[in-house]
């Protein structure tokens, strides 16, 4: 192209130009920076990291270059890289997997932090392996972050327990003192992590509770979608860590100033649910 542009004696800018349209079509470079970031975290789950990959890059956008993908893959010793490999330069998807590291890591809001920190975007997704994007779903959240570009943006989600539907979690935000936002479903302006703070790794499954109130307690705006964004397979979630998820949300809520004391009849109530795991 260089050759050509200098033989024709093309000024310069054009020039620019003309290189940069052959390496954006021809190769797929993206020169620019993208609207949205998505991140996946994972470490041995190959096949749900499989299916969240596929829900990913199938997604129609008007541009593939307003998307990123990140991977942060935690040293998995399963074919987790292999499957990553895979899908490396497949021009047949119509989107491309944009980056992706495999070390270790010291738990999923460390993986987390990582792939905010390495993102380009201006608005920022998370999605854990094993879970999905509904088709569109980030066609429309672009659309809305157009609209709305100083909220963070949540939605609907789609509870599975392996191939069985659990129901529908469609969170408010007016209830986020009392119950937690999924972050699967969530956007948020990367500026805010910057400002207020990334996932705090102090935490071991609430941080991002903690992010989101923290996020809730500096004001900054939510916007509901009411949108159903993805599913969420709950067969990865261990009912032995209840007493510890139980801990950090008294412990969130102190910090932010929302902890009520429950009542010795809420007490009790706590107690028989827990005895007969109700």
């Amino acid at each position: 192209v260089v050759i050509i542009c200098f033989v024709l004696l093309i000024p310069w800018n054009s020039c620019i130009l003309l290189i940069y349209l052959h390496l954006s079509n021809c190769f797929g470079v993206i020169l620019s920076n993208p609207i949205l970031s998505i991140i996946t975290i994972n470490r041995n789950n190959a096949e749900g990291l499989r299916k969240t990959i596929e829900s990913v890059l199938s997604q129609d956008v008007s541009d593939k270059t307003q998307v990123e993908y990140i991977i942060i893959d935690g040293a998995s010793t399963d074919n987790s890289v292999e499957i990553i490999k895979s899908f490396e330069n497949n021009q047949s998807n119509k989107l491309q997997i944009t980056k992706w590291i495999s070390e270790l890591d010291s738990g999923i809001y460390n993986a987390m932090n990582k792939g905010i920190k390495m993102a380009t975007g201006e608005l920022i997704g998370i999605m854990n392996s094993g879970d999905t994007y509904l088709p569109n779903a980030l066609k429309k959240s672009i659309s809305i972050f157009k609209e709305y570009p100083k909220h963070i943006q949540y939605g609907i989600v789609n509870k599975f327990m392996g191939n069985h539907f659990e129901g529908a979690l469609c969170p408010r935000i007016e209830y986020l003192e009392e119950s937690m936002i999924p972050h699967n479903a969530t956007f948020v302006p990367k500026d805010y992590y910057e400002m207020y703070g990334y996932y705090n790794e102090n935490f071991l499954v609430l941080a991002d509770y903690d992010c989101f109130l923290r996020f809730y307690s500096n004001k900054l705006p939510f916007f509901y979608s009411n949108n159903i964004v993805c599913n969420f397979d709950l067969s990865g979630v261990s009912s032995t860590m209840a007493s510890l998820v139980d801990r950090e949300r008294i412990e969130i809520k102190q910090k932010y100033g929302y902890y009520i004391p429950p009542s010795k009849k809420q007490k009790i109530k706590n107690i028989i649910k827990k005895l007969f795991r109700i």
